[in-house]
């Protein structure tokens, strides 16, 4: 680009061309270690849904074995009840 602008405003172009070349530096120097973190969080939570997955199955196979007990009981029950009678 050709150097055509006033004293004052060259100043304040020059002034903004910093600003961006320092958030540009910013921003290649962090993405690297926010590229490694996101991994690390994604890694994180995907145990945390196994795990939590893991005991919600532990619970219901928990219920149903002791709705399976209870209808045991209640059935042997009825029966002895229709033998004796």
């Amino acid at each position: 680009m050709g150097d055509f602008f006033a004293p004052k405003k060259k100043d304040v172009v020059d002034k903004l061309r910093q600003r961006l070349a320092r958030y540009r530096h910013h921003h290649l120097a962090t993405a690297d270690r926010y590229l490694l973190a996101r991994q690390g969080i994604y890694e994180q939570q995907k145990q945390d849904t196994l795990l939590l997955r893991q005991r919600c199955l532990e619970g219901k196979a928990k219920k149903v074995k002791q709705s399976k007990t209870g209808r045991d009981s209640n059935s042997q029950s009825d029966h002895r009840n229709l033998v004796v009678t």
